[in-house]
């Protein structure tokens, strides 16, 4: 069992960095991924293909050579089933395998996946292999996870089959295995759709476990992600108890910060400071909003540095609506920046075609014009009222109902004003 477990070691890990990637063995950084598929297809034998392909997946995906390995998948697929005795180990790894296979914006992995773990668990099953059974549960409920991205009813069903893997590595020493499924029990749990804060108290308690057992096998990487999904756990708890909770998220968000800063994982940092920002941005008052904008502006320096323009979108917009509060407060220093964040942040929702974002933005930026001194009053009354007829138009056109009643009364204020230009 001990390959099976290197095997299920090697896990897919997704945007919001939830499972610990061990380190990687050794392979040469420059195959050349045609000549190691060619080869897998000449040898024609099951067990070699899935190892060949299991050790160089990551390494055929950089090289856009997905098409042909899934179609050594899909041989392999074929013969197994064809097959008169094939072993669940060779099922679960074809799951594995699928299950890592990086796919934007579709499912099919996840799902074809899920049926080649169902074969392994039934064949295992029957044979009482019980660490076999409780691998393959860990990988299953890892991938129903990824599926509750776009449907939240497959966490309810992650939760017992990792439960019951955890029961498997209750009685071991392998911190690691536990740690993992903690984390994915505390995320499974803290994303259950039910009402009340119980499901992200047993959330949050998995999340402890898991980061106690990171830290007691040194995995930093580990420790970091349980503190940062503690400090996600504690923004929704702020609905029970505000001041405590996200005083609390501020400090997970810290934590995870400074582990992932050691690490050197820039998108991880450039995340949590998004996020820190935003749990410090909820506490209202001016000293935190102070601290939110320290925040807000690493995250946008870290998003150029990557050259994310998605996530530089969103943060920009973040950043502009954040200093547009602070002149609420009275720092009218923060008027400009605001606008140049909102004006940044609008130019990337149209590059990259997010209509939400724009008029976002556009609401934004009607606000600053209506902010404008006397001087400017005609111009800025024309700016704001060409915004706002825009971000109402795609509001409209979004079927955003709420949206569009809020812009609507806005629109309604300039006419009763006398204020409306033609």
């Amino acid at each position: 069992m001990n390959f099976l477990q290197s095997l299920f070691a090697k896990k897919k890990e997704p945007m919001h960095a939830r499972v610990q990637e061990p380190e990687p063995e050794p392979k040469p950084v420059d195959i050349d991924a045609a000549d190691v598929l060619l080869e897998l297809a000449e040898r024609r034998d099951v067990d070699y293909v899935l190892r060949g392909l299991d050790a160089h997946l990551e390494r055929i995906q950089q090289l856009d050579c997905e098409s042909e390995a899934l179609r050594l998948l899909n041989w392999a697929e074929g013969e197994l089933r064809l097959a008169h005795a094939p072993q669940p180990s060779q099922f679960a790894l074809l799951g594995n395998i699928w299950q890592r296979l990086q796919t934007p914006q579709t499912e099919e992995p996840f799902l074809r996946a899920m049926d080649f773990y169902g074969l392994a668990l039934t064949a295992y099953r029957g044979a009482q292999e019980l660490e076999g059974m409780a691998i393959v549960q860990s990988n299953m409920g890892l991938a129903l996870i990824e599926l509750a991205k776009n449907d939240p009813q497959q966490y309810a069903e992650a939760i017992p089959l990792l439960e019951e893997a955890l029961q498997y590595y209750e009685n071991g020493e392998d911190w690691s295995r536990r740690a993992d499924i903690c984390l994915n029990l505390g995320e499974a749990y803290s994303g259950l759709q039910e009402p009340g804060f119980d499901h992200y108290e047993l959330g949050r308690e998995f999340l402890q476990r898991s980061g106690a057992l990171y830290e007691r096998s040194g995995d930093m990487r580990g420790q970091a992600m349980a503190q940062g999904q503690l400090g996600d756990v504690q923004v929704e708890l702020a609905g029970q108890d505000r001041q405590t909770a996200l005083t609390k998220a501020v400090r997970h968000y810290r934590n995870a910060l400074t582990l992932f800063v050691e690490l050197q994982d820039l998108p991880a940092m450039a995340r949590y400071q998004e996020r820190l920002a935003d749990a410090y941005g909820r506490l209202g008052e001016v000293e935190h909003l102070r601290n939110s904008l320290r925040a807000a502006q690493r995250a946008v320096e870290l998003y150029e540095k990557l050259e994310q323009d998605d996530d530089l979108a969103r943060a920009s917009l973040g950043l502009g609506r954040l200093q547009l509060t602070l002149v609420g407060f009275g720092e009218e220093e923060e008027l400009l920046p605001a606008f140049e964040q909102l004006r940044r942040a609008l130019g990337l929702f149209r590059k990259l075609n997010d209509r939400q974002g724009r008029a976002e933005c556009l609401m934004g930026l009607t606000q600053i014009y209506l902010h404008g001194d006397n001087e400017r009053q005609e111009a800025d009354m024309r700016q704001a009222f060409d915004c706002l007829a825009e971000a109402l138009a795609i509001y409209r056109l979004l079927g955003d109902d709420e949206a569009v009643a809020f812009a609507q009364r806005m629109m309604d204020n300039f006419d009763r004003a006398g204020d409306r230009v033609e």
